[in-house]
């Protein structure tokens, strides 16, 4: 399954007078839509949607927003859009107003894996940084399920390229939790601490719901 993903971050002072959108890919260069002028983030991704899957285009948009779904707040937007499987490649997404103009590329096609990605570390640091590919210089909860029925959930950041920041030196890990002999474990991530929403891994622009996480001990032989 052929998946193209991007990301538009809109200004935080924002107004959005005389707004639109448009799009080119590799049959259509720049067909494009008025948006309701001054609506909301979420009214103008519900149009983009609506647009893209009728007439020319027949694309399966999907989206989500961090931060305000409202303009003019003072705090920017982050908005990912993401298209399954298009009849050809989008290449250039763009949201225009008044003020401001959004271009945004789509990364090269991500495919979905349905199984895990296997990750192996040192074993016994204090920290470490586990690929993730979500989105850099945000707050998620990190889980980690062991195989004798336990979940150990840290609150993380991510670090500039999105990849998680885990405190493996926290307390209520107990002695010996990061080493070979514990197994593998299965990590996931999730934006809320009640755990009911899972964030997919990119790693290599494949998807992933989990990560299979093992650990070695390294051992330096003189030469």
């Amino acid at each position: 399954m052929a998946t193209y993903t991007t990301t538009i971050t809109i200004k935080g002072d924002e107004i959005g007078n005389v707004s639109g959108w448009y799009m080119f890919s590799s049959t259509v260069q720049g067909l494009g839509y008025n948006l309701t002028p001054n609506a909301s983030l979420t009214d103008w991704c519900d149009q983009i949607v609506s647009d893209g899957l009728a007439g020319t285009w027949n694309y399966v948009i999907t989206y989500s927003i961090q931060g305000p779904t409202t303009l003019n707040t003072g705090t920017d937007s982050v908005i990912t859009f993401t298209i399954t499987n298009p009849n050809d490649v989008p290449l250039l997404i763009v949201i225009s107003t008044e003020d401001n103009y959004y271009p945004a590329s789509f990364s090269n096609p991500i495919t979905v894996c349905e199984g895990a990605y296997e990750l192996t570390l040192t074993a016994c640091e204090d920290n470490y940084v586990i690929p993730a590919g979500i989105i850099p210089s945000s707050n998620y909860y990190f889980v980690i399920e062991t195989n004798r029925g336990k979940r150990y959930r840290q609150a993380v950041s991510t670090n500039v390229d999105g990849d998680v920041q885990l405190w493996a030196a926290a307390p209520e890990f107990p002695v010996g939790f990061f080493t070979p002999e514990m197994f593998t474990y299965t990590c996931k991530v999730y934006t809320d601490s009640d755990l009911t929403d899972q964030v997919q891994f990119t790693i290599d622009n494949i998807v992933y719901n989990t990560i299979n996480l093992k650990f070695i001990h390294t051992i330096i032989v003189s030469d």
